[in-house]
């Protein structure tokens, strides 16, 4: 599993989307299907996410590497960046307070380009994608 990872090779994936607004809130959740390695965007501010179901290996650099499945809950802490190994098709929902419905506004308010735009040094080690497998 992961031989493209490991090889350092990747072929862009489908990854389907379900934008939600609520009042004060905009849910985004997304399906990621087994086999596949994705590397996350930097967020800006704390916020909550549910994995509803699956498998996943998740490695950030605040937490390191965390063997999660679904169903679980948990706060993602600012300037957070995931590389994420999926090991059984993954329903994730992150959820962000605003008020805006323009999926561009959004990003612009929650992702970050860089960790510099944080006012961090940006990370000097690559996130090693290792399970230890």
């Amino acid at each position: 599993m992961f031989e493209q990872a490991k090889a350092g090779t990747f072929e862009p994936v489908e990854y389907p989307l379900i934008h939600t607004f609520r009042p004060g809130w905009y849910i985004r959740t997304i399906f990621l299907p087994a086999g596949t390695v994705i590397i996350g965007k930097i967020h800006k501010f704390e916020h909550p996410y549910i994995i509803w179901t699956g498998h996943v290996h998740v490695k950030t650099e605040q937490d390191g590497m965390e063997e999660i499945r679904g169903m679980h809950r948990g706060i993602s802490p600012v300037g957070v960046q995931r590389a994420i190994l999926v090991h059984e098709d993954t329903i994730w929902s992150v959820f962000h307070p605003t008020d805006s419905t323009d999926l561009d506004e959004i990003e612009r308010q929650v992702i970050a380009k860089s960790f510099t735009e944080l006012g961090w040094e940006d990370p000097v080690a690559v996130l090693q994608l290792t399970t230890g497998e």
